[in-house]
């Protein structure tokens, strides 16, 4: 009986034994339930506040999406990268003192954003508002040490442009979300977030030394706007685009302005007589007319409500090549005449001018074309008028004209020499090229080009001085376009220049702020810059062979 009492009271107390550590087992399962439960409601609010934390306690999270890819120029030089930086965020319900906040902050980001920062510190209402982007490691540390209640920090990646206003509007810039929004960030956005880095056409070399020379331009005329855009002629590439005004990626954009316009592809210009190399060389391609044909300037043409007069009237017969030099409207007009409409048109059309350009970004204009075409506007458009590009449509057609008569469609995106998928269509023959190219040459020695000579290049180019459109219809009297489109070395075309000015002033006298007179001096000064960067030797020689030249009367008969 003890015996088995014994047994019994042992087998109770390892009962009680069991039942004592299941209730200490529940106990502590209860306890890490409800730390784990405080922890997941801590780490949900953090999230839900965008991962706040202060700066001496930073957690990291990996994500498995990529970086955004960089945007590089043609030699690999950075134009658009990510930076890492902090957010400092303001939660207004946690604030204790607004004012002393806002006393402590405005002593790092500026006394005059005192206001400011009460006015975000005061909205109760949110949860939390930004204060600032993009505040370094140091900034944020040493505000974080301040200790003040309601201000935390974020890490956060932020689109750098190192460049800053000079690729502006090629280059484009993003928002908040990284998404893209304007040029190569816009048009590469699927593979520029998919991690993969962009090799643009543009060298920043060339950009800087353009970018320069068109804003002295701009300040010395005083225009409204400037464009200067530098290509190759054979293979397409774009290897400076510059706008002026421009505008800083880095820095909060207003869209509304002016700045944010890439006139180079949005802005629509009658170009004037820089359409009389497309009239000339249609003329000769089509075997209307020869280089020595004579057509009549005499006097001006009356033409229903239009009365056609030459800036530098000659009173005379000229030679086609004549028309050419002396930049005569009356004289394009009689060529184009002879053309006729259907093949002004055919060969327009060929050369891209009546269709919507193509050079890889989004921001981009369709030609505003004459809803008839007459007699007269056979007339206007032969010397310029009636028919609006953008200025890159205009550099894509000359350069169709001279490269031997290949059109090439022009691009911002680096071929890396593999030319042999480009499609190219011929547009004129290489006899026809080699015609216009010589006639470009001549216009620079002895022409309205004059001063765009540049010592030891071969420059050809044409000049242009056009009435601007007025938004009430018609023609302003005192507001120009004045452009330059020029080609080096002519001998052997690379490279093509168009630089212009919108509405230039040139002293008192309007009638000189004329292309000759404003645009190109300043492609010879880009030329002179950018030609030893990109490679073009010098010839000591050609002084002579051009003075030689003249004194054979340059016999384009020949040809």
């Amino acid at each position: 009986m003890n015996k088995k009492a014994h047994i019994y009271r042992s087998e109770n107390n390892n009962i009680d034994d069991i039942s004592s550590g299941c209730k200490r087992v529940s106990f502590i399962g209860i306890v890490v339930l409800i730390f784990a439960l405080v922890v997941s409601m801590r780490l949900t609010e953090v999230s839900m506040r965008g991962g706040l934390y202060g700066v001496k306690n930073i957690s990291t999270v990996v994500s498995t999406k990529p970086e955004r890819g960089n945007i590089l120029d043609r030699n690999g030089k950075t134009l658009a990268t990510n930076i890492h930086a902090y957010t400092m965020i303001a939660l207004p319900k946690e604030v204790i003192d607004i004012e002393l906040t806002a006393k402590e902050l405005s002593q790092f980001l500026g006394k005059s954003n005192y206001n400011l920062i009460i006015n975000k510190l005061s909205k109760k209402n949110k949860i939390e508002t930004v204060v600032k982007r993009r505040v370094s490691s140091k900034e944020a540390q040493r505000i974080n040490l301040l200790g003040l209640p309601g201000i935390k920090f974020r890490k956060e990646s932020f689109r750098f442009y190192p460049s800053s206003t000079l690729a502006s509007h090629l280059v484009g810039h993003v928002d908040t979300e990284f998404l893209g929004l304007a040029g190569i960030e816009k048009s590469s956005n699927k593979l520029l977030t998919d991690g993969l880095n962009i090799s643009s056409s543009i060298d920043i070399r060339v950009q800087h030394a353009t970018r320069e020379e068109l804003k002295k331009g701009l300040i010395k005329y005083n225009a409204e706007k400037a464009v200067g855009i530098v290509a190759d002629v054979n293979n397409g590439e774009i290897l400076s685009m510059v706008n002026l005004p421009d505008f800083n990626p880095n820095i909060k954009i207003n869209p509304l302005l002016d700045s944010y316009r890439n006139s180079s592809t949005v802005s629509v210009y009658e170009m004037g007589s820089t359409y009389k190399i497309f009239t000339i060389a249609a003329a000769i391609e089509y075997n209307t007319a020869s280089i020595d044909t004579l057509f009549d300037a005499r006097k001006p043409i009356v033409l229903k409500r239009h009365i056609i007069k030459d800036f530098h009237p000659t009173n005379s017969f000229l030679t086609t090549r004549e028309v050419f030099i002396k930049s005569s409207n009356i004289g394009s007009t009689r060529i184009a005449w002879e053309l006729g409409a259907k093949k002004q048109k055919e060969f327009l059309f060929n050369i891209g001018l009546l269709s919507l350009p193509n050079i890889g970004i989004d921001e981009r204009s369709a030609p505003i074309k004459p809803k008839k075409w007459g007699e007269s506007e056979v007339a206007t458009v032969s010397y310029g008028y009636g028919l609006s590009v953008s200025p890159v449509q205009m550099v894509a057609a000359t350069s169709s004209i001279v490269n031997g008569g290949l059109k090439v469609p022009l691009t911002i995106y680096a071929r890396k020499n593999n030319y042999k998928n480009i499609e190219v269509a011929r547009v004129i023959s290489p006899e026809t090229s080699k015609i216009i190219n010589a006639l470009l040459k001549e216009n620079v020695n002895i022409g309205t080009g004059k001063k765009a000579k540049v010592s030891g290049y071969q420059v050809g180019g044409k000049t242009a001085t056009a009435k601007k459109i007025s938004k009430k219809g018609g023609y302003y009297k005192s507001k120009n376009v004045s452009s330059f489109i020029s080609v080096f070395p002519i001998n052997n075309p690379k490279y093509i220049v168009l630089v212009l000015f919108d509405e230039p002033k040139n002293g008192k006298s309007n009638n000189k702020a004329t292309g000759g007179l404003t645009a190109a001096p300043v492609a010879g000064r880009i030329i002179k810059r950018i030609a030893p960067i990109l490679g073009v030797e010098r010839d000591i020689s050609d002084e002579n062979k051009l003075v030689k030249f003249k004194q054979e009367n340059f016999e384009l008969a020949n040809y």
